[in-house]
């Protein structure tokens, strides 16, 4: 009986694992937009670093920017908003106001930022902040 059951749980695990979160509505949308693969945009939506040469989540992601207000329809980033997530992250998880740290960051990720494709910049912006920001302390 107790192989059954530690053979169900890796099985669930497993399954946790591969499947990540659920999408929310305006992901779904994103998906759905593109008729991109739902598991692997589920799988990579959770990731720290997003490969840039992975094209669904190039599309993904600048979707769900566009639809959640951090990059206009023109491709731009809008650095004020993004700066303003970005703060409001790192002052829960800190605790201390860190408007300079995230001052710091947001110009050091925009300096990768060219003239890239709009899921390219996006990307590109997602793993930078991420980088940073799992590494501060």
């Amino acid at each position: 009986m107790n192989n059954f059951i530690l053979r169900l749980l890796i099985i669930t695990v497993i399954q946790v694992l591969t499947y990540a979160y659920p999408l929310n509505d305006k992901e779904i949308d994103c998906v759905e937009k593109y008729n991109l693969n739902k598991t692997n945009v589920e799988m990579w939506n959770v990731q720290p670093i997003i490969p840039e040469e992975n094209v669904e989540m190039l599309q993904f992601m600048s979707c769900y920017w566009k639809k959640l207000g951090y990059q206009n329809d023109n491709g731009e980033i809008d650095y004020v908003k993004l700066s303003e997530v970005v703060y409001n992250d790192l002052k829960k998880r800190f605790l201390s106001d860190c408007l300079h740290i995230v001052a710091f960051i947001v110009e050091n990720c925009r300096k990768d930022i060219n003239n890239d494709s709009d899921g390219l910049k996006v990307v590109k912006m997602w793993n930078c902040l991420n980088i940073y920001t799992e590494n501060l302390f």
